[in-house]
Formats: structure tokens, C-alpha cells, sequence
């Protein structure tokens, strides 16, 4: 098998071969496969593909991690690579259809959302872009304008005149209107997902129940971690789980949460740092580390997956 270095060499001359085969008088003759190297939020620095062609703004974009793994996986080189080079002719020709996005008029409209992020894995991705990372969690905001999605940067920010704490309160907001926030009994996930009651949206002033652990996330369960930091969010659960609670970091897109009196911190923290090395996948690592919300406030516990020895949690 291929190491990652002499994989992506390999991926890269079959493309170009299978390019350079597309007779002369195809309109497809003129694309051009551009090697890169991109940071990508959650992911780090990847090695991306790109295929370009004249006449056109659009250019598609595969990740060799990804086929990496498809070849790690059982897939054959070549038909990895007759894959890659079909699908970047298929978006080359057939591009999106997206509307410009005027920063002015998208900051007088609805038209925001919020990513919660691995803090220390994105060290260098957040230099650019605007974040509240308070408690070794990163909070940012993002634009939308249909399907598409964008993080807003530095300079983004700028060109809206927005400050900070304008960008973030919007954001929270038109996340928690547009990205309603659900609360499930883990039990009922696993069982009947289907018939899942939204414990936000059952009209309790408490939850009584024998399975204590829940998972927070939004309705389509993709990047719903930050669904902790909705506007009154941490209030609401106090309330629901009876006072204070855990916070498991399980993924960017949920948390598991637990109270207090249902559970041990370190042994918490040391199921969080297995779970992150055996079972969650690296691009939606969130945190190694347990956190407690305390009277409405969120604080962490754990540093490194280890309770510092002095003094006791505070709950």
C-alpha cells in the first residue's frame, strides 16, 4: 500500500494522464488540474485539487486526505482517480447557480449563523476570522445566502461595519430562529429516533426521568454544538435538569449533557478523551475536555483530561 506522499503523486499523474487524453477539439480540452494547499476549519491544512477551466468562476475542489482514505479503504488508484477527474468535469460544466452577496445588504437581513469549533486544532485557521473563545471553545459566525454557506472573516466583518458583539448577537439569534435547537433522551435516539420528543418543545419546567443523558443539538444535527451558546440556552437547561450539569463535548454538530448528581468528573473526562481517540472522527473533534455550567455559567474542568488536584467542582 501507497504511503500519503507517493498516494497523492500517484492520484495526481492519473488525473493529469486522463486530462491530457481529451482530444483537441473537446471543449473540455482547455481544464487544468492546480494543486493547493488550503486550511480547512476543523481539518487543518489539506492538500486540495482543483480543477479549473476558461470562462468560468467556478472551480471544484477534492481533498486528497479524502481519497486517501477511500484507497486505505480497498478502493483501486484508478478508479479513485477516474472518479476525481469525472466528478471535477461534471461541477467545471455544470456550475452552481449563486446569487452575489453584497455584504452591506446581507448585514440589514437575516442572514447569519454560528460553528462552534476545536479551539486548539483551529489556533491558526481563527487568526482571520472573528471568535468568542472564552473557555477553550471557539464560537464563530458564518453567512448564508441559500445553500451557501461562508465563515465570515476579519476583513468581512469590516466591509458589513458591523463590530464584534453586533456580529455575534445576530448571529446567535437568527441561529436559534433558523437552526431551532432539540434536546433528546439518548435512549430515544438510540431506540426510536423517529419519535424523538424535543424536550425544549414539551413544555416541562423539569425533567424527572431514570436516563439522565441527553443530547443537545439543532434540527438537522449538523454543527448543533453551538446550540449551547443559543440566547438563554444555558438558563433553560439549569431549569430543565433540575441546576447545574455536565457538558460533554461529543462533536461540532452535539453535546451530551448530564447532571451533576449523575455523574463522576474524572471519570467523565477520561470517557471524553477515549471516545476522541477510538470513536469520533478528527473533523468533528470538539474538545478533549468535560465542562460544568454553574448557575448559567459554563466552565471547564478537565485540562487535558485531568482535574487540577486544588480545590473541589463547583456545584
Amino acid at each position: 500500500m501507497l504511503d500519503f506522499t507517493d498516494f497523492k503523486t500517484a492520484l495526481v499523474a492519473g488525473c493529469r494522464s486522463m486530462l491530457d487524453a481529451i482530444p483537441e477539439d473537446s471543449i473540455l480540452k482547455n481544464i487544468e488540474l492546480e494543486e493547493r494547499s488550503v486550511t480547512k476549519a476543523q481539518r487543518g491544512e489539506l492538500s486540495a485539487l482543483l480543477f479549473r477551466a476558461p470562462g468560468t468562476a467556478c472551480a471544484p475542489t477534492f481533498y486528497v486526505e479524502d481519497f486517501y482514505g477511500m484507497y486505505r479503504d480497498g478502493h483501486p488508484l484508478e478508479e479513485l482517480y477516474v472518479r476525481l477527474v469525472q466528478d471535477g468535469i461534471h461541477y467545471v460544466t455544470n456550475p452552481p447557480s449563486i446569487a452575489g452577496i453584497d455584504p452591506e445588504a446581507l448585514a440589514e437581513r437575516e442572514g447569519f449563523g454560528v460553528r462552534l469549533l476545536n479551539k486548539a486544532k483551529n489556533h491558526d485557521y481563527l487568526k482571520d476570522v472573528p471568535h468568542i473563545d472564552d473557555i477553550g471553545l471557539a464560537l464563530i459566525a458564518e453567512m448564508r445566502s441559500g445553500e451557501f454557506r461562508a465563515v465570515i472573516t476579519n476583513s468581512l466583518m469590516e466591509e458589513m461595519g458591523l463590530t464584534k458583539e453586533e456580529l455575534f448577537e445576530k448571529a446567535l439569534r437568527e441561529s436559534a430562529e433558523k437552526d431551532r435547537a432539540t434536546l433528546y433522551r439518548i435512549s430515544d435516539m438510540l431506540c426510536s429516533p423517529e419519535s424523538c420528543e424535543n424536550l425544549l418543545e414539551s413544555g416541562a419546567d423539569a425533567i424527572n426521568e431514570s436516563d439522565p443523558l441527553l443530547v443537545l443539538s439543532n434540527e438537522d444535527c449538523f454543527w448543533g454544538a453551538a446550540a449551547l451558546f443559543y440566547p438563554g440556552m444555558l438558563a433553560r437547561l439549569s431549569d430543565l435538569l433540575g441546576g447545574n450539569f455536565y457538558v460533554l463535548p461529543s462533536s461540532v454538530h452535539e453535546v451530551l449533557l448530564l447532571p451533576v448528581s449523575e455523574g463522576d468528573p474524572q471519570s467523565l473526562a477520561s470517557t471524553i478523551r477515549e471516545a476522541n481517540r477510538s470513536v469520533t472522527d478528527c473533523s468533528v473533534f470538539l474538545a478533549d475536555d468535560l465542562f460544568v455550567c454553574v448557575s448559567g455559567k459554563l466552565k471547564q474542568v478537565s485540562f487535558g483530561g485531568v482535574i487540577p488536584s486544588r480545590g473541589n467542582i463547583p456545584c
